[in-house]
C-alpha cells in the first residue's frame, strides 16, 4: 500500500497521487482467469518479494493495485497492510481470492 508516484503508459486504473492497496501476488486483470473473477490465479501472476522499500515498481499495476476513494486515516493503515498480506497468502495457497471488478 502507498501512494502512486508514476504510472506507465498502459496503466489507466490508478494515477499519481492516489493511495493504493495491492497484493504481493500480481494480476493483469485481462487473462481468462482474471476475467472470470480469479485474479489470484492469474495466468501471468508474479509474486513480488521486494516491496518493503521507499519506492517499488508493481508488475501488472493495472490489475494489481486498487485505489481508495480518498486517503484513509493513518489509524487504518495497519489494517490495510494486514489485508494485503492476507490477500497475498490466500492467493498463493488457495487460488480462490478475487478482487472487485474495476
Amino acid at each position: 500500500m502507498g501512494f502512486v508516484e508514476e504510472v506507465g503508459a498502459e496503466v489507466a486504473s490508478v494515477k499519481p497521487g492516489q493511495f493504493v492497496v495491492g497484493s504481493f501476488a500480481t494480476s493483469d486483470n485481462t487473462c481468462a482467469n482474471c476475467r472470470n473473477g480469479f485474479q489470484s490465479n492469474c495466468l501471468h501472476r508474479e509474486f513480488t518479494s521486494t516491496c518493503q522499500a521507499e519506492y517499488v515498481r508493481i508488475p501488472h499495476a493495472q490489475g494489481t493495485l486498487v485505489a481508495t476513494d480518498e486517503v484513509p486515516g493513518e489509524q487504518l493503515w495497519p489494517s490495510l497492510l494486514a489485508l494485503s498480506l492476507l490477500a497475498s497468502r490466500a492467493a498463493s495457497e488457495t487460488g480462490t481470492l478475487s478482487t472487485p471488478e474495476r
